[in-house]
């Protein structure tokens, strides 16, 4: 789609996730998750499938792209600390893993608690103050339309 869209000549420019290995509050979270309903991290949140570069690039040839660069950046994430993270975004967890969207309100927000107790300890490793501080890297990938 992204071929299609660009003109010849035009680049494209993607950020990617890089796997959940790289990022390790993302791997916290959605790994606790994943385990508690018997799937894996990629089948639960797919944005974060296109974390390995070989494969992106692989992706990007395929589509017919040439002249591909892909870098990793890291940055550090800081957004306000608050309690019960997982039960506060459970709505929006709901709405794009349909997992999560086949349970009940009352089940969503069990599974919340459970996988907020079990990694209460590890994610306060991120947490200075009212802040949480963690780490992020994407992959930053162009190429050129011929």
């Amino acid at each position: 789609e992204l071929k299609r869209v660009v003109r010849p000549g035009g680049r494209v420019a993607l950020s990617v996730w890089r796997g959940p290995e790289h990022n390790p509050v993302a791997n916290l979270i959605w790994g606790t998750m994943a385990e508690r309903l018997g799937t894996t991290i990629v089948a639960l949140v797919p944005a974060l499938s296109l974390g390995d570069s070989d494969e992106l690039q692989k992706l990007l040839e395929e589509a017919g792209f040439d002249g591909i660069t892909i870098v990793a950046r890291s940055y550090t994430v800081r957004e306000p600390w608050t309690a019960h993270p997982i039960q506060r975004f459970m709505p929006g967890i709901a709405n794009m893993v349909p997992a999560v969207k086949a349970m009940t309100e009352p089940e969503r927000m069990e599974l919340a608690r459970e996988v907020e107790e079990e990694i209460a300890l590890a994610l306060a490793e991120y947490v200075e103050g009212d802040k949480q501080l963690y780490p992020m890297t994407t992959h930053i990938a162009m190429g050129w339309k011929p």
